[in-house]
Formats: C-alpha cells, sequence, structure tokens
C-alpha cells in the first residue's frame, strides 16, 4: 500500500468517527460506537519519516528477488536464521502495535521494543558469523551473491528495529 493511498484509508476512518473527547490525561477516549480512538497515534507513526512499514516489506521481497535473480534455489542455514529473526521482530512490533491501540500498558509496549532490539542484535551476530564463514570459501561469485541476501536480510531487521524505536517513543509520549 503506497502512502498515499494509506493516507486516503485513514482519512474514511476519521470520517467514522463519531465522537471523541479527551479524557482528563489528555489522552483519547471512545467514540459513541464503542471504539477506541488512536487516529492520532496512527498519523504520529505516519509522520516519523524513520518508519514505514514498505520498507521492512521491501527489504523482505527485494531479498527474494535477488535469490531468483542470482540462481539461489536452496536456503542456508544463515538465510533461514536471518528470516527467522525478520519474523520474529515483525511478531513483536506487530503485538507492540497492537498495544499502542489503547496504551493502556505502556511498559508492556516498551517490553516488545526492546525484544524488537535484543533480535536486531542477533541478527548482526548471524551476518558478521556468516560473513565470516563465507570468506573462507574461494568462490567469489558466490561470495558476492550471498552475502548482498546476508546483508538485506539483516537489514530488514533494523528497519524492525527502527519500527520499534517509533513505537517506543510513542508509548513513552503517551504515558
Amino acid at each position: 500500500m503506497d502512502e498515499s493511498h494509506f493516507i486516503e484509508c485513514l482519512l474514511e476512518q476519521l470520517v467514522k468517527i463519531d465522537v471523541c473527547e479527551k479524557n482528563q490525561d489528555g489522552k483519547y477516549g471512545l467514540t459513541s460506537d464503542g471504539h477506541l480512538v488512536f487516529v492520532t497515534i496512527l498519523l504520529e507513526i505516519m509522520v516519523d519519516d524513520k518508519i514505514t512499514n514498505d520498507d521492512i516489506l521491501d527489504y523482505i521481497d527485494g531479498t527474494m528477488q535477488q535469490m531468483y535473480s542470482y540462481g539461489i534455489t536452496e536456503t542456508d542455514n544463515s538465510m533461514v536464521e536471518l528470516a527467522k529473526l525478520v519474523q520474529l521482530s515483525v511478531i513483536e512490533i506487530e503485538k507492540a502495535v497492537n498495544g499502542i491501540r489503547t496504551i493502556k500498558n505502556p511498559t508492556q509496549i516498551e517490553e516488545r521494543c526492546i525484544e524488537v532490539n535484543r533480535l536486531e542484535n542477533i541478527a548482526d551476530n548471524v551476518l558478521g558469523r556468516a560473513i565470516m564463514d563465507l570468506f573462507k570459501t574461494k568462490d567469489a561469485i558466490t561470495i558476492i551473491k550471498l552475502k548482498d541476501i546476508y546483508e538485506n536480510l539483516e537489514i530488514a531487521t533494523d528497519k524492525c528495529e527502527d519500527a520499534a524505536n517509533v513505537l517506543s517513543d510513542i508509548a513513552i509520549r503517551h504515558t
């Protein structure tokens, strides 16, 4: 989904909101139909140029396209491990986003974000180990191909960490 389409969908949702009042803490309350309003939080996420969900997807998709272009038909342990770290990071981001919807427990959101950071640190180590092992081989073309793939998978975890940092900042601002 491109940014203009996302904004269009968001505006459609804004039109559906009947009544929205801030409570004593300045946080948004419930609409007349009982839905929690978190539109301002979505806008904060959108406006923050450090994060777009597309970045994560772009690196995953780019990695798959690279593998196809490079003629790599099988994954190795490093690819699997990095892909698993991306998957776990995305799950944690999803849980943090769901927590932001209510912001009842900012500590839980922060814990999810810390976990994403931990996973990204593991990905850094996996990448380092994979590249060290890769340079023990003698095939320069394979080294170039696999290094690109490993790096793109690790960059996907970096983008997850960027997303977690934004979510953490929002949780802190709304406590």
